[in-house]
């Protein structure tokens, strides 16, 4: 079940279209850590998908560095948003990171375990940023007019996936799936509405809508 969490990490992030840089395979010249023991991937495609993997069989409590920001399009006029897919929350509180909080990241993770950190810069609007389980994002677009941010997602009918949408400002006001209100948790502290979502069709129409 735990590699089934891993691998729709990955598929969902489009890593088998993304840059790969590894400070196990590439020296440490874009991404290392302060200790030997904890190997760091990093997948670049639109965005950044860091993986820390702990090979030891005790905790590490670390940080993370990276080395040449500019050669994964990290910038220091922009903020960053830091995301840990698996926990479903923001990672460390880095809503509105800088460049310099960026290049030290801490991480403690435990024995023979793995973190996924996903970096992007902060949207301007409401955006569903992850999701996981079985399925495909179609696309997504935000109503400014009315407040509503419409995602069209594609599965197997009678498949399920949690859907976790980030609000930079604003928060949820109620979720639909094809028609139907669903329920959600609103992680206010973390600006995240988190919903599962049971696919009816082929292709099926998530509208969120906000209070601004």
């Amino acid at each position: 079940m735990v590699f089934l969490s891993y691998w729709q990490v990955y598929k969902f992030f489009g890593t088998n279209s993304a840059t790969l840089y590894s400070n196990f395979l590439d020296g440490e010249n874009i991404v290392k850590s302060d200790c030997p023991d904890l190997y760091v991937n990093i997948h670049k495609h639109d965005n950044i998908l860091l993986t820390a993997v702990n090979l030891s069989e005790e905790v590490i409590d670390t940080n993370i560095h990276l080395a040449m920001p500019e050669e994964l399009d990290l910038s220091n006029s922009m903020k960053y948003m830091v995301y840990d897919p698996i926990a479903e929350e923001i990672y460390g509180g880095l809503h509105n990171a800088s460049l310099g909080e960026l290049n030290k990241l801490p991480i403690k993770i435990f024995g023979q375990n793995v973190q996924f950190i996903f970096i992007r810069e902060i949207p301007q609007n409401p955006l569903l940023i992850f999701m996981m389980g079985v399925g495909e994002l179609v696309k997504q677009y935000w109503d400014e007019v009315k407040g509503i941010l419409k995602v069209v997602l594609s599965a197997q009918k009678g498949f399920q996936a949690t859907i976790s949408v980030y609000f930079p400002y604003g928060e949820p006001k109620r979720m639909m799936a094809n028609g139907q209100e669903i329920p959600f948790t609103w992680k206010e502290e973390h600006r995240l509405a988190i919903a599962s979502v049971i696919f009816d069709d082929m292709i099926n129409d998530v509208e969120i809508h906000a209070s601004i």
